[in-house]
């Protein structure tokens, strides 16, 4: 049985609304450390224009507030596999930080390895461009580093690349299951990830979300798909991956 359709098997089982894994939602909106809503990554595939695995080239920046430093949040994913670089912050200058004042602007250009999602082409060089938020955070990238980047394509050609957008280090970032469905026509867009328990009950067509720790385990080793044989979206999972994240966490509250 391969990888897809045993994950196929197991999801209503195990993560389905009637399974006893799944968490109950909670209703209030979960924010990071730049103050961006929690998403799914198929949710983020579905909503942008381009979708592609590139290395970086080469960065240039544009403007910079005074005395702005860029430090690295480190973030653990919850399978304790890696320690993730997912973005960095923007330290404040040490005067009052205004809305109004200039912010950095830094555009890098990538090489295109492999495209996912939108009219763009392999082997081509693209600019991708990133803005400093309001938050003072931006979207980090290395040199010579090969990256999953996601966004949407401005009236140049270039791709914006928003601080919420997702991305991440091909390598250690993205996980197997993930390139699994990037290498597979990408994730379905006919099914909603709900963040409300109204919706999940109300509407046949999503699947419901638990957020925080667990939520992690799913955006790393689950999608959401329309289940023929159960009439509705439910969760496809990679088992092996899914047990060593749900079960770590386990460890991790039982030491707490």
């Amino acid at each position: 049985m391969g990888i897809l359709t045993a994950a196929v098997v197991l999801s209503y089982y195990l993560f389905s609304a009637e399974g006893t894994i799944g968490a109950p939602l909670e209703d209030e909106v979960t924010l990071d450390e730049c103050g961006c809503v929690q998403k799914h990554p198929q949710e983020h595939f579905c909503t942008s224009e381009v979708v592609f695995k590139g290395q970086l080239l080469n960065v240039f920046t544009l403007s910079a507030a005074p005395a702005i430093r860029i430090r690295p949040i480190l973030i653990r994913d919850p399978s304790n596999d890696v320690i993730r670089r997912k973005r960095s912050q923007i330290a404040p200058p040490p005067f009052p930080f205004h809305p109004t004042m200039t912010r950095k602007t830094v555009t890098y250009t990538f090489s295109v390895d492999e495209v996912f999602k939108g009219k763009i082409l392999p082997g081509m060089d693209i600019k991708v461009k990133a803005h400093e938020d309001t938050t003072g955070c931006l979207s980090s990238f290395i040199i010579n580093n090969t990256y999953l980047v996601t966004g949407n394509v401005d009236a140049n050609g270039d791709v914006n690349n928003d601080v919420c957008d997702w991305s991440g280090c091909w390598e250690n970032e993205v996980s197997l299951y993930q390139k699994i469905n990037l290498k597979n026509g990408g994730y379905s867009c006919d099914v909603k990830i709900c963040h409300r328990t109204a919706e999940y009950q109300a509407d046949t067509g999503t699947c419901r979300w638990p957020r925080g720790a667990r939520g992690q385990c799913y955006s790393r080793h689950a999608k959401c798909y329309t289940s023929r044989r159960f009439g509705r979206a439910t969760w496809a999972v990679l088992f092996s991956k899914m047990n060593r994240c749900l079960r770590n966490l386990l460890e991790v509250d039982g030491q707490a």
